[in-house]
């Protein structure tokens, strides 16, 4: 069964209040669009930075109801229970929706594979497995040459990473021989071509502070 891919829900602590703040609000803000067999789901504020929880059911830290400013009107109030007004002035409101809209075509074209477990194949870094999460994806629409997909992130928010990340099971499944691709989407630049490959099977790849880039070849 397909489950919700989410990073906060109204009975949680707030993505951006979290360690790793914004940063890691948006990482996960796209991962979980691309998540195999997932549902992805966006809590209401999430998409404003929101960092005051609705309740304090799951997780809570001691000061969870005082992530505001001790000025703010809604300092210490909890949605689910308070009037309460969610911070849609915030001078960041943007990113997240413009980002969304970016990505949605893409999510819209893999969608059969990222619903499919069968079209799914993990991807590694062995330098460094502990911060990196690799998602691949084949088509499975044509029978000559396939695409491939693949959604490549750095969670942690504060250091960049410079990986080696292996395709050969990718590249097995397909026959996909490109040695050339595009870069459809980065947290941290624009699109463009992509050709970092160290050989045949393996990708070159640097990756920023909790930067999530979308490649397709």
């Amino acid at each position: 069964l397909p489950v919700f891919a989410c990073g906060e829900t109204h009975d949680t602590p707030r993505l951006a209040a979290r360690e790793g703040g914004p940063t890691l609000s948006k990482a996960l803000t796209v991962l979980n669009m691309f998540m195999p067999n997932a549902v992805p789901f966006i809590n209401s504020g999430q998409e404003v930075f929101e960092t005051q929880p609705m309740n304090t059911g799951l997780d809570a830290r001691e000061n969870e109801m005082f992530m505001l400013p001790k000025d703010d009107p809604y300092y210490g109030k909890l949605a689910l229970f308070d009037l309460y007004q969610f911070h849609y002035t915030n001078p960041r409101r943007w990113e997240i929706p413009d980002m969304l809209d970016f990505i949605k075509p893409i999510r819209a074209k893999y969608l059969k594979e990222i619903t499919d477990k069968k079209a799914f194949v993990p991807l590694y870094a062995e330098n460094n497995p502990k911060t990196f999460i690799g998602l691949g994806y084949i088509e499975t629409t044509r029978k000559a040459h396939k695409n491939i997909l693949m959604v490549l992130a750095n969670t942690n928010p504060y250091d960049q990473a410079y990986l080696q990340i292996g395709i050969k099971g990718l590249r097995k499944l397909t026959e996909n021989q490109e040695m050339t691709g595009k870069l459809l989407f980065s947290t941290h630049e624009e699109p463009r071509v992509f050709s970092q490959f160290i050989n045949y099977n393996t990708l070159d790849i640097h990756l920023g502070p909790g930067e999530v880039k979308i490649i397709e070849l």
